[in-house]
């Protein structure tokens, strides 16, 4: 029986490692949510899970809800940054506009992806 990738930890689990340690886990995306994800005295536990569970399913509820919900976050920044160097927005750009053009930027992206704003609430 062939896995799908998108349940192996180890897919998962890389995207999650990005972000579930980061107090801001995006400076591109204003997720919403109590950060970092996995607090300290919780980490080395959650990367002995990370290395030694093989399926997404297979991890500790707790553990399983914030690795698929980082890995989401991941993503969505991935897809939101190529969007901007698309448009010919660099990191420098993105850091020098004001607040109200990198709304108008992120909340446009949003719509044309079908996404809404309870997509940036984390917890």
């Amino acid at each position: 029986m062939k896995e799908d990738r998108n349940q192996l930890t180890s897919i998962i689990g890389g995207l999650a490692l990005r972000v579930i340690f980061l107090e801001k886990p995006s400076i591109y995306i204003p997720f919403k949510g109590d950060f970092p994800m996995v607090k300290n005295f919780d980490q080395k536990r959650v990367i002995e899970l990370l290395q030694t569970t093989r399926l997404v399913k297979d991890l500790p509820e707790d553990v399983q809800k914030k690795v698929i919900r980082a890995s989401q976050m991941t993503i969505m920044e991935k897809e939101f940054r190529e969007d901007l160097q698309n448009a010919g927005v660099s990191e420098d750009n993105w850091r020098n506009l004001d607040n109200a053009d990198k709304a108008n930027l992120l909340v446009e992206w949003m719509e044309r992806n079908n996404l809404s704003m309870e997509t940036l609430k984390v917890n």
